[in-house]
């Protein structure tokens, strides 16, 4: 079994779909997806070698996410998608969450009233 990634992210193995995901705090810092890309590139390869099949891997902070591909125990990237916050929680004023559709058209109702 492998220690936990230095970095504190988690790393999960989905056999049945051949997918590896690891889930970091933030991936904002280039030198922080350097290292969350290396630990998920020896931890798709490590668990392809040992089901003898080839995963795809996903890396997320919940904000961006990057599907990669896997060439040679190096990873490929394939797809980026980043999701853009349009509200900020006023339960929560340093965290951001998306708007809701429902909310949204719920304010949009209220005003108008």
């Amino acid at each position: 079994m492998r220690a936990a990634p230095a970095s504190g992210s988690e790393v999960i193995a989905i056999d049945s779909g051949q997918a590896i995901v690891s889930v970091e705090r933030d991936l904002s810092s280039p030198g922080v997806l350097a290292v969350a890309e290396h630990e998920l590139a020896e931890a798709a390869a490590d668990r392809a070698a040992f089901a003898g099949q080839s995963y795809a891997a996903v890396l997320t902070d919940g904000a961006t996410w990057h599907l990669y591909g896997m060439t040679d125990r190096r990873l490929r990237l394939l797809d980026t998608h980043q999701r853009i916050y349009t509200q900020v929680n006023a339960d929560c004023p340093t965290c951001q969450k998306p708007a809701s559709p429902l909310s949204a058209s719920a304010s949009s109702m209220t005003a108008a009233s």
